[in-house]
């Protein structure tokens, strides 16, 4: 199981300020004793909300698409990822359409689940950096007192990343587009008059992010 961290963040105006908003490794224990899979899901969509007020090295959280409202991911778009997850996305489906992997029980979801919340937890800690406490005015200066954790550039990634997915892959929870683009590509192999056209730039971009996220979950046992 990933392991949380406890070094907190200094001088955060939200999350972390002094303890921990949540013991991660006691909230395991006692939703691992609920009775059934439906009750477990809902302790731990309860656990990854109180860890919606996070702060890092503002850069993470900044993104060039300008065609955005907004040039930052907020925790507004953390809260509408959870719950969109929880509510609506079967994690064995995603995992077959990308990977071609057979699906994982209840038992191995679980334990992914917990790797995940840990894995969130450790972006709310910090990375420990001598320079932390320097003066910032450059860019440079910025990156070099950074305290953002892998974790926390992952997270980053993973939240500019859906923020700036159109609607019709965003809420496409069979993954038509997906199955769109791979017999576009058969179709291609074959020899077939380009079927790609300009709009689909995106979801072969979107589609490479996606096949690489859920690499990286096999790898470290999660389920982004």
């Amino acid at each position: 199981m990933s392991s949380p961290r406890f070094g907190l963040r200094q001088h955060s105006k939200s999350l972390v300020l002094s303890q921990p908003i949540l013991n991660i490794l006691h909230s395991i224990s006692e939703i691992s004793k609920l009775p059934t899979f439906k009750s477990k899901l809902r302790g731990y969509y309860k656990r990854f909300y109180k860890l919606r007020n996070f702060e890092c090295t503002p850069r993470l959280f900044q993104h060039e698409d300008y065609t955005q409202t907004r040039d930052e991911v907020t925790p507004i778009e953390y809260i509408a990822l959870i719950r969109r997850t929880f509510r609506k996305v079967d994690y064995n489906l995603k995992r077959e359409k990308f990977l071609s992997l057979p699906p994982l029980d209840d038992a191995e979801l679980e334990k992914r689940i917990q790797n995940t919340l840990a894995f969130v937890f450790n972006h709310t800690v910090e990375l420990q950096n001598p320079h932390a406490d320097e003066l910032v005015v450059t860019k440079k200066d910025e990156e070099r007192t950074a305290i953002d954790t892998m974790e926390s550039k992952i997270l980053s990634t993973i939240l500019k990343m859906d923020m700036t997915a159109p609607a019709n892959i965003k809420y496409d929870f069979k993954f038509a587009w997906l199955d769109d683009l791979n017999e576009k590509a058969k179709l291609a192999r074959k020899g077939k008059k380009d079927p790609f056209t300009y709009k689909d730039e995106f979801p072969i971009n979107y589609k490479i992010y996606l096949t690489t996220l859920m690499r990286m979950n096999e790898t470290l046992q999660l389920c982004f």
